[in-house]
């Protein structure tokens, strides 16, 4: 794939001219400035974890990890942005903002270890365990900040520890410490 020069970057300062504004210091034509100074851009999240600008998949993964560490979650419109400096614009999210690629228990049984979208690893909090719609798994990361969805071979590799209980009709993880029930979110239950 041949990339227009805007979204071929080379540099964070690039990052920022292309998300924030044009050569001319002016917002790029792609950008709506709304109430607040935040600024509505051509870039979102899809279902599996992939980072998109302009109809584009964002290949390097410097830019895709810089996105995320400053990537935030506003409370008050629960819409997410990044905030690179003072500049900030909002990023369409289809379903949760982190993906789960790998699950990796560690060989005491006693904890799980999640490679996340933005190529990190975190031990899963399995409290936050739950089934969306479509029995998509999900749970919780970076300290439960956000939600991440489980792609199918993660889920996959989940599912072999998770067990079921008939007397409570339920599903659980069992770690050697603990057994988590898994809930069900409400579009899950209909």
């Amino acid at each position: 794939m041949v990339w227009p020069e805007r979204v071929r970057i080379t540099g964070h300062r690039q990052v920022n001219d292309m998300i924030f504004e044009s050569d001319s210091g002016n917002p790029t034509n792609d950008a709506v400035t709304h109430s607040g100074g935040i600024e509505e851009v051509s870039i979102w999240i899809d279902r599996e974890g992939t980072w998109f600008y302009q109809g584009h998949e964002i290949l390097r993964r410097d830019i895709v990890r810089l996105f995320y560490r400053n990537l935030h979650l506003d409370a008050a419109t629960s819409r997410y942005f990044i905030q690179i400096g003072s500049q900030r614009c909002y990023v369409s999210v289809e379903d949760a903002p982190y993906s789960v690629r790998a699950v990796q228990p560690d060989s005491s049984g006693d904890r799980i270890y999640l490679q996340l979208s933005d190529d990190s690893r975190e031990k899963l909090d399995p409290e936050t365990l739950h089934i969306g719609s479509d029995n998509v798994m999900y749970c919780r990361v970076k300290a439960g900040r956000f939600l991440a969805r489980f792609c199918s071979s993660a889920y996959y590799r989940l599912a072999e520890s998770i067990e079921y209980d008939p007397l409570r009709a339920a599903y659980f993880l069992p770690l050697k410490q603990k057994v988590y029930y898994i809930g069900l979110c409400a579009a899950a239950r209909k």
